[in-house]
Formats: structure tokens, sequence, C-alpha cells
């Protein structure tokens, strides 16, 4: 398997070899508002199987697929009123609506879920491809899993090459930057809530008017598994800490920075900070829509630039897009952050005080930190906080 072919969107006749692709069951990257998506016919398994394959996604992981419209979801699955209400509203655009499941659509696409997620994306060209196949595509994020999602043409061709991968469509930087909002509206089938299980461009606020929701922060017993959420997801390929609080704070975080090749990715307004480590602009800490833009790009910009530690601003959460941003920065360093990093650097000198004079042994402790960032002591004594 060769390099794939990367081709602009304008050049003559790639619309036709990208459909011609799509016709014969091979998957073509395309570019979208949100993310780069790699694409296949949603209706054939041999197609879809091409994804995950490709991807090295886990089966258990379900599909988004697009459509042109609410009527041709309605071909392969029974559609609520609401989803009418809500694509009237919102596409097309980033939203990803999860209803029953019909029939028609590749098993694989469902994962078993007895679910469908359904997405009209506003992309002229996307939604071109669409028309003509007169099918919907599956088109997760083009990115091997668990890799930083592919916003430029670039990243797909460095994570795909030697892979069925046959041609990338270059539309350029996505205008996003990040996945699409994902509401579950099967709980409205029995008069509850519907899920927002992932958040995007389009907030709950905006939502809010539309129907009763609530946002689901954890994956939570017998929910459906949703693209995006698993605990380390996007992830560059140096450990990513993040820097939280105000700018001040982020600032005095900053001085902590240390561990191997160091590279920062700052807030326009502390860029002056890192000092003589390598930086990276992220954009105004209260434009996170700058940030979210960029922010994917950047971590591989480190990557690039052989990090080993990268050191990053948060930003603005005020807006539903400031909120998926630092979702997918949480993801991307591991879930590590939930205490900021001088707190860590607090902890940890305190527990090594109190270890020394209290174990003969202390040579053998070490810290880790877990997905809720609490810090425990894997040793060869007991440290009892109580005393005793």
């Amino acid at each position: 398997m060769a390099q794939p072919i990367l081709r602009t969107i304008d050049t003559p006749g790639v619309f036709e070899d990208a459909l011609s692709l799509l016709r014969s069951g091979e998957i073509v990257a395309l570019p979208t508002e949100t993310v780069y998506g790699l694409a296949a016919d949603a209706t054939r398994e041999d197609a879809v199987a091409k994804i995950f394959l490709a991807k090295g996604r886990p089966q258990d992981n379900p599909l988004i697929c697009h459509v042109q419209s609410v009527a041709m979801a309605a071909r392969y699955a029974p559609i609520p009123s609401i989803m009418h209400t809500l694509a009237e509203a919102f596409w097309p655009g980033p939203l990803t609506l999860i209803v029953r499941e019909g029939e028609g659509i590749a098993p694989s696409v469902r994962a078993g879920t007895g679910k469908i997620g359904f997405r009209m994306p506003r992309h002229e060209t996307m939604l071109g491809l669409i028309g003509a196949l007169d099918k919907p595509l599956a088109a997760p994020s083009a990115n091997r899993s668990g890799r930083p999602s592919g916003t430029r043409a670039s990243h797909i061709a460095e994570d795909f090459t030697g892979t069925s991968l046959r041609l990338i469509v270059d539309g350029g930087p996505t205008s996003l930057g990040v996945e699409s909002t994902i509401v579950d509206l099967t709980p409205l089938e029995e008069g509850g809530e519907a899920l927002l299980v992932r958040e995007g461009a389009i907030s709950l606020e905006e939502l809010a008017p539309f129907l009763p929701i609530r946002l689901v922060e954890t994956l939570e017993a017998g929910m459906t598994i949703s693209p995006g959420l698993t605990h380390k997801h996007y992830a560059p390929k140096g450990r990513l800490v993040l820097l939280e609080g105000t700018l001040a704070e982020q600032k005095a975080q900053l001085r902590f920075a240390k561990g191997g090749k160091v590279v920062c990715i700052l807030a326009s307004e502390i860029v002056g900070e890192a000092g003589n480590m390598p930086v990276l602009d992220g954009g105004p800490w209260a434009h996170p829509e700058v940030a979210a833009q960029r922010f994917f790009h950047l971590l591989r910009e480190a990557d690039a630039m052989g990090a080993e530690q990268i050191y990053c601003s948060t930003w603005s959460k005020t807006s539903g897009l400031g909120r998926a941003l630092f979702e997918r920065q949480r993801r991307a360093a591991g879930g590590r952050n939930k205490f900021t990093f001088c707190e860590i650097s607090l902890f940890l000198a305190i527990a090594s005080f109190f270890v020394r004079v209290n174990c003969p042994y202390s040579n053998n402790i070490h810290a880790r930190f877990t997905r809720d960032g609490d810090v425990r002591g894997q040793r060869t004594c007991t440290i009892n906080p109580g005393g005793a």
C-alpha cells in the first residue's frame, strides 16, 4: 500500500474521482466544517470495514452517518418529530442526532448499539458527494485512533500512509477544528431528557429551548458509547500538561515547566512568558473559537518539534465551544488534570517529605495520576495521612 494521493478541492476531476472510489467501496478523506472525515458508503459493510482497519478503531465504537437531508436519514431509521425541528434549526451544521436504528445501514456503523447517528455537514463538496452517491457516508474523524483529529490534509497524509486510503481531498484548514455536538434523542421516547453526550460548536444553551436536555459529563451505566468519548483520545506523542485558571495562574504554573524537551502552546497574551522554551501561539484567551481551530494542528506541530512534554494553556470556558475545546484537551492529556500543575507539585513535595520521615523504603515510591486527577502512592510501606 502506497502514499494516498492528495489533491486540492479545485483540481479538475477530483470530485468525479472521489465519487468513483466511493461507489467502488473505497475510503476517501474529505473536508468538513468540523474536522476531516474518513468517508465510505455507509450501506456497504465491506467499505465500512476499511474505515475501522485504516484507523485502528475499536469495533464497539459506532460511526456517524452523514446525510444530505432529513429525508435521506428517514430511509434508514424512524425519525421523530423533534429531529425535524432540530434539523431545521441547525442543519447543515455540526450537530449529530442519535435515533433508533432502522434497516439498510451496515451493521458495523451501529456497533451493536441499536441506534444510529445522523449529521448533515456544512460543506459543499461533502454534501455534493452524498447527493451524487445518493447514500449516506459513514465518516469518523480522519486520524489514526487515539491521535489528534485531522484538521488539515497534511495531517491525514501523515497518519494514513501505507493504509488502504487512496485519495485525500484537500479543502484547506477546517473552519471549526472540533468535532460535532452529539445528542441522543432516544430517551425522549420514554419521557426522559435527551442526552448531550459530546459538546461541540453547538452548545447546551443553544439546544435547551428546543427540548429537555442534560449534559452527560462521563459515560453512565448502560449509556451508548459515542465517538470521541474514550478516556484518552486526541493524544499527541509527547505528554500533555494543561495550564488551568486565569492567565496569571497559568503564568505561575508555567514556571514549573520541566522534563525532557518542552514545547509550549500558550494563549496569545502569555506567549512571551515561555522564556527560552519553544512556543506556539494558540490564540487569544477570550476567543476559544480561535484556539479550537488551531488546537489539533498545534499538537501535531509540537510532535514534529520532538516535544516530550507539551505545556498547554486552557481557554475561557464561558461558551459551548470553550467547553468543547477543554473536553478535547482533557482527553488529549489522558484526563490527568483535575488538579492544577502547581497543586500537584505542592502535594508531591509534601508527600515526599512525609514519606522520607515515616518510611525507610521511600526510594521505592512513585506517584501516578488517575483519570480524576488524584495522586496515589505505590510504595513498600503504608502511608496513613491520619497519623499513628
